[in-house]
């Protein structure tokens, strides 16, 4: 099984994007590309090629300050254009080549109502068809114009059109539009350096490692098997080094959230003498500065604690009397509640996903505190573009969004979705859901918890190793 296992050399085939988020190139959009004629998009992928970015090791002793970043990956129709389908032997996976837009998709991940892709600003079957993403990254934003200058002469050589270009916009302290700070509690690949000391290897006694197949193709996964991978008539391993990536346009309701959480400490009894970040918290499972309540309860510490992820919830929290069952990131990654072997972390593992978004629109108030945020009179739209890679789609991305967020009956809940990006529908309407913050003597009660986030576009991508691109392009 060696053959199977990650090793150094492979990050030189693989794109930079799945090992790190370019939090140092601040400046960032993503074009959606639709290919004209495919004999001149693959002479455009061939020239392009040279210039997407892998992922570079401290340990290669290689001192590389990256100014710029480029990374590129295909929807579904974009590779059945460039790769059709009488020349491969094993085909993409099922989630992939059927797309995100379809019914039966729509009801897995709550694409209903408002979040409907009649309503899509892209990637909707009634919007352009997107035949690839182009991610573009740079230190600034005068860097980032030259490039897209740059970029599009080149579309236009090669009949490339772009059909919409996704702008991110940086949060003061990396926090996301509500308030706050985001990107805690990633997976760490086994096999790959460790470049944080916030990410630790052991957690409790039990290995916070995840298997490198549960995001990458052609690597053992946390089943101890390969993956099921896209290959060609001649056994070339197109999914070797690749990975699937999702991308969702994600509208957040800042004004919304906090009027409904300072009503709710205002109005609620059984949050007399709290108020609207402690409600916030309670639904979010941290503070905005990023401290978990499973390790600090009742106070939204400054000072964040020293290790923000090292807790399971069944040492420290079985009961939710701290971190509710219900809270945004208990329902995400409920870490070890979902395992028969208390304290372990197996059920979990399989489930989980790497994440690498960004952030969009002008924040409500610079400061991103409730009470300013409420004042405020910035107009406009703002939110996250999610990003993530799975090798598993449907066991990854649409059980976490399905099976845990959407779920009214999550770990014995009875009508609570997750407040934060859930989704319980009735004949295809949103119907507003309750959510529960134990406690004793009694549990605390929240109802008809309105929609605070909305989908305004999604499609789900192929993004391949470098040699698997160069073979893509020459077929």
């Amino acid at each position: 099984m060696d053959n199977f296992e990650f090793k150094p050399q492979d990050y030189a085939d693989i794109q930079g994007l799945v090992f790190t988020g370019y939090s140092s190139l601040s400046a960032a959009c993503y074009l959606m590309l639709q290919f004209g004629d495919v004999a001149n998009a693959k002479k455009w992928l061939l020239e392009i090629h040279g210039q997407i970015t892998t992922y570079v090791p401290r340990s290669a002793g290689i001192l590389q300050k990256k100014q710029s970043a480029l990374q590129l990956a295909f929807t579904n129709v974009g590779m059945s254009q460039l790769v059709p389908e009488n020349l491969l032997k094993e085909s993409f996976s099922r989630e992939f080549s059927e797309g995100m837009d379809i019914p039966t998709r729509a009801n897995i991940l709550g694409d209903l109502d408002e979040n409907s892709n009649r309503n899509w600003n892209w990637g909707g079957h009634e919007n352009e068809t997107i035949h690839a993403i182009l991610m573009v990254f740079e230190e600034n934003t005068e860097l980032l114009a030259t490039q897209l200058a740059s970029l599009e002469a080149d579309f236009e050589q090669y009949g490339i059109k772009n059909i919409i270009t996704l702008s991110t916009r940086k949060t003061p302290e990396n926090r996301e539009h509500f308030g706050f700070k985001d990107g805690l509690s990633q997976p760490i690949i086994k096999g790959m350096e460790q470049v944080s000391t916030r990410q630790k290897p052991v957690v409790y006694g039990e290995p916070n490692e995840i298997q490198p197949g549960e995001f990458i193709l052609g690597y053992l996964n946390e089943y101890d098997k390969l993956p099921f991978s896209p290959q060609l008539n001649d056994g070339f391993d197109l999914g070797k080094n690749g990975s699937y990536m999702v991308v969702r346009q994600i509208e957040q309701d800042v004004r919304g959230f906090w009027g409904f959480m300072e009503k709710t400490a205002q109005t609620n009894a059984h949050f007399e003498g709290k108020d609207a970040v402690y409600v916030a918290a309670k639904m979010m499972g941290r503070w905005p500065n990023g401290n978990p309540l499973t390790l600090v309860p009742e106070t939204n510490q400054e000072t964040r604690v020293a290790d923000r992820n090292d807790f399971v919830y069944t040492k420290d929290d079985a009961d939710g009397l701290k971190c509710p069952v219900g809270a945004h990131i208990r329902k995400t990654n409920p870490r070890d509640v979902l395992d028969a072997d208390n304290g372990k972390t197996q059920v979990s593992k399989r489930h989980r996903i790497l994440r690498r978004g960004r952030t969009y629109g002008e924040p409500l108030h610079e400061s991103m505190e409730p009470v300013e945020m409420l004042k405020s009179n910035t107009e406009g739209t703002r939110g996250l573009f999610f990003v993530c890679f799975n090798a598993n789609i449907g066991r990854q991305f649409e059980f976490i969004q399905q099976a845990w967020a959407n779920s009214p009956k999550f770990d014995n809940l009875c009508n609570d979705v997750d407040p934060i990006i859930g989704f319980q529908q009735h004949k295809g309407k949103y119907v507003a859901g309750d959510f529960t913050a134990q406690d004793c003597p009694v549990r605390k009660k929240i109802h008809e918890v309105p929609q605070f986030t909305f989908i305004k576009g999604g499609a789900y991508f192929f993004m391949p190793g470098l040699v698997a691109l160069k073979k893509i392009a020459e077929l």
